[in-house]
């Protein structure tokens, strides 16, 4: 009796022992790959945003607490290797927490463009801001070629600092144009002017980028 129970475990034991091996190889497999799908989405949305960038210069970590929303920047260089601005990797929260967004600032200080990487606002609400807007690509859209600080508005017709909030997400929308004005912010006063984390880029270190793409990732809530 004991040997018909012993047996039929220690066949479990084997069978969950080759199954957990077979699972990490998977995994040890296929790190990689995820890794750099990961890479290669960032770098295009860096494009995206500051399209006039053909490489950028290896990507800073943020470490000003005055700016702690900003997780890390990228100054973005022409075909001759100069300088045309920055991309800032932003993680904030809007009505929900995860909103991550791609800024680009021009060397002017204008706003090039803003990317949702990815987020958790409201589906038919705040996940409005990366669908098409009216007569503009996507809500967000509306930074584009703007500087200085924008606000938010409820109208029809925001003036030339302005935008429309989404209808049913103003919370949403707030949130991003914050994180709009603080890579602004974190461009003209730090890096433009050799604040605390003043620019170290090197241009002996390049990410070459090349098509954009966006991974909005939408989840429950209200606005």
């Amino acid at each position: 009796m004991s040997k018909d129970i012993i047996k039929p475990g220690i066949i479990l034991l084997i069978v969950t022992v080759i199954a957990a091996g077979l699972l990490g190889a998977v995994n040890i497999a296929t790190k990689d790959t995820i890794a750099n799908v990961k890479a290669k989405a960032k770098e295009d949305s860096m494009k995206k945003v500051l399209p006039n960038a053909e490489s950028f210069n290896e990507e800073q970590e943020n470490d000003n607490k005055d700016y702690s929303v900003i997780k890390s920047y990228a100054e973005g260089l022409d075909k001759s290797g100069n300088p045309v601005g920055c991309t800032f990797e932003v993680s904030t929260k809007g009505f929900s927490t995860g909103l991550n967004l791609m800024i680009g600032i021009t060397k002017d200080g204008v706003i090039s463009g803003v990317d949702i990487l990815s987020h958790g606002e409201t589906p038919g609400l705040g996940a409005n801001a990366g669908e098409k807007w009216k007569d503009q690509p996507k809500w967000v859209s509306q930074f584009t070629d703007k500087s200085g600080e924008v606000n938010v508005i409820k109208g029809d017709s925001p003036k030339d600092n302005e935008i429309q909030a989404i209808t049913g997400a103003t919370i949403t929308s707030e949130a991003i144009a914050k994180a709009v004005n603080t890579a602004s912010d974190f461009y003209d006063n730090v890096i433009k002017n050799g604040g605390e984390a003043k620019s170290t880029f090197s241009s002996d270190e390049k990410v070459d980028s090349k098509s954009s793409a966006t991974d909005s990732a939408n989840r429950g809530g209200n606005e």
